[in-house]
Parts: C-alpha cells; sequence; structure tokens
C-alpha cells in the first residue's frame, strides 16, 4: 500500500476495529452470528492531471446472497461489496 492510501486508512482503521470490523488488505468486513454482514472496500483511484481520489464502497451482505456467491468459501475471508444486494460508492 503506499503512503498516500495509507495516511487515508489508518485513521479510520482504529474505529473499523474497534467496531469489530476485521481488515484484509483494503477490505473491512463485519458480520453477525447469523452470518449477514457489511464490507468496506476503500479504493484508490487517479483521475485526470494526477489527482488522486479515494472511494468507499459499501455493500450489504446477506448470508443466503452469500451462499450463493462465494459457496463453501468462508465470507467472513472473501466477501467483497459487490456480492451484496445493495453497494454505493
Amino acid at each position: 500500500m503506499n503512503a498516500l492510501l495509507r495516511r487515508f486508512v489508518e485513521p479510520i482503521e482504529a474505529d473499523l476495529a474497534a467496531a469489530d470490523f476485521i481488515r484484509r488488505g483494503l477490505v473491512f468486513r463485519h458480520f453477525d452470528p447469523e452470518g449477514n454482514g457489511i464490507a468496506l472496500d476503500i479504493q484508490r483511484t487517479t483521475a485526470l492531471r494526477g489527482e488522486v481520489r479515494f472511494f468507499i464502497n459499501i455493500g450489504v451482505l446477506l448470508a443466503s446472497r452469500l451462499g450463493y456467491y462465494l459457496g463453501e468459501e468462508d465470507p467472513r475471508r472473501n466477501a467483497m461489496p459487490h456480492h451484496s444486494v445493495w453497494d454505493h460508492r
């Protein structure tokens, strides 16, 4: 992870960890006991003229839908916002 992205991610990481989100790379996930969860994906992009922009993709993860997309895999490890019923940038 480059220094600019680290400066963006590290300040929010402590708050998300306090709310029981688990980080893997640039994705933070939180699941309830029933297997439903939320995934936050931090995306860095380069815009015109060298501008850097950050997007936070958010997905509400339903256990039944995750089973369809991920099969037997552990969704706490691999679920992304695009596996959700709703995502927003």
